[in-house]
C-alpha cells in the first residue's frame, strides 16, 4: 500500500498536479501568521487588515455546541489601536500546496491556551490568511 500511495504522489508531481513548496512560501506563510500575531499582541488592527482577506470568518464551537461565527470586520473591531494584549502565540506547523496553505499556531493567553488551524491563499499581493477556526482549553500551572 505504501508503494502504492508513494507511486501516485510522484505520478502526481510527474504531471504538475501537486506542486512542492518553495521555502520562500513557507517563510512567507510563517510571516502572514505572524503578522496575525503581533497585530493582536500590539494592538495594530491595520496590519490584521492587510493579513486577514475581507471573506474571513473565524468559526468556534460556542458554549452551547452550536457553531459559533465572527466576520472579518468584527474581529478586527475588537482590536484596540495601540493597547497591548496578554497573549503569545507561536506556529506549530505549516502545510503548503500551490498557492494554498494551512497554519496550525498556539496562542497563550494568562488564563487560556488557544488552538488556531489558519487557511490561507497566496494572491498577487501575497499570502492572506482566509479563514480561521479555534479552539481553547484552560491554562494549567506546571
Amino acid at each position: 500500500m505504501t508503494f502504492f500511495r508513494t507511486s501516485l504522489v510522484a505520478a502526481a508531481l510527474a504531471l504538475g498536479a501537486l506542486t512542492p513548496a518553495a521555502a520562500d512560501d513557507f517563510d512567507d506563510v510563517r510571516k502572514a501568521v505572524e503578522n496575525y500575531f503581533e497585530a493582536t499582541e500590539e494592538g495594530r488592527p491595520g496590519l490584521l487588515r492587510q493579513t486577514f482577506l475581507p471573506s474571513l470568518e473565524v468559526q468556534y464551537v460556542a458554549r452551547d455546541g452550536s457553531l459559533g461565527r465572527i466576520t472579518s470586520e468584527d474581529y478586527i473591531g475588537n482590536i484596540q489601536p495601540g493597547k497591548k494584549a496578554s497573549r503569545k502565540g507561536h506556529v506549530i506547523s505549516v502545510d503548503i500546496t500551490g498557492d494554498a496553505a494551512v497554519a496550525k499556531a498556539e496562542v497563550v493567553t494568562d488564563s487560556r491556551i488557544y488552538t488556531d488551524y489558519l487557511l490561507l491563499l497566496k494572491l498577487e499581493d501575497g499570502w492572506r490568511i482566509s479563514n480561521k477556526i479555534a479552539t481553547f482549553r484552560a491554562k494549567t500551572d506546571g
